[in-house]
């Protein structure tokens, strides 16, 4: 039997929860990423970009303006305004990536980080000294475990949020029952986590969640209705 038939409804919603705030914060991450790289298609933005090569977006686009608004004075109003636009358009999603840093800062957190720090000090017992080698295996092997990054542990618990959705979806059972251990050690140390950041995170994204309702989870053992 695959032990991931033992999650509880609290699990399924404790790993929704944490899906949510992940895939949440990689989806503006790549909004920010689509605005950067409009700006390095941006022929007039590029022009100046290469003679600024060590500047910041923002040094870029000052310079950028204050050399092209020089440049129209004399020009036509079909001219000038046509250059005002473009420069109008540059401004926004320059000011949009600046304020943005903390949606990069978040993805480089989900990215690299870890949850290490929620999980209690370990309470080593005394052992006799015929275990204490494999009790230092052991350790060792909890420790790096307890390093995985936060991207590491979206990962293994989407296998369980998509399994327990679409039940009979065909997938490796070791895998499987390999991830729910791993999601049995990490529980409470994830519930930890998403009591201290999940609201703060959601309200820096600007995200007001919906209300939803409660997916149930259906035990794979009964039987189906059509």
């Amino acid at each position: 039997m695959q032990k991931v038939n033992n999650l509880t409804q609290e699990d399924f919603e404790l790993i929704k929860k944490f899906i949510n705030m992940y895939e949440t914060i990689e989806e503006q991450y790549k909004n920010d990423y689509m605005l950067c790289e409009s700006l390095r298609k941006n022929m007039m933005f590029q022009k100046y970009a290469k003679e600024m090569q060590n500047s910041t977006i923002e040094e870029i686009f000052n310079r950028l303006k204050k050399e092209e608004l020089k440049k129209i004075e004399d020009e036509d109003l079909y001219r000038k305004n046509l250059i005002m636009s473009q420069i109008d358009l540059l401004e926004q999603e320059v000011k949009q990536i600046n304020n943005n840093k903390e949606i990069e800062r978040l993805y480089n957190m989900i990215y690299i980080g870890n949850i290490s720090e929620y999980f209690k000090e370990e309470e080593i017992e005394e052992e006799k000294p015929t275990k204490e080698y494999k009790k230092d295996i052991d350790i060792k092997e909890q420790r790096i475990e307890k390093k995985s990054t936060i991207t590491q542990i979206y990962r293994r618990l989407k296998n369980l949020y998509d399994y327990k959705k679409i039940y009979d979806k065909i997938i490796d059972t070791e895998v499987l029952n390999d991830d729910f251990d791993f999601y049995e050690k990490f529980k409470e140390p994830i519930r930890l986590f998403l009591n201290a950041n999940y609201n703060s995170i959601m309200k820096k994204l600007n995200i007001t969640e919906p209300s939803e309702k409660t997916i149930e989870i259906i035990n794979p053992t009964q039987q189906r209705t059509k």
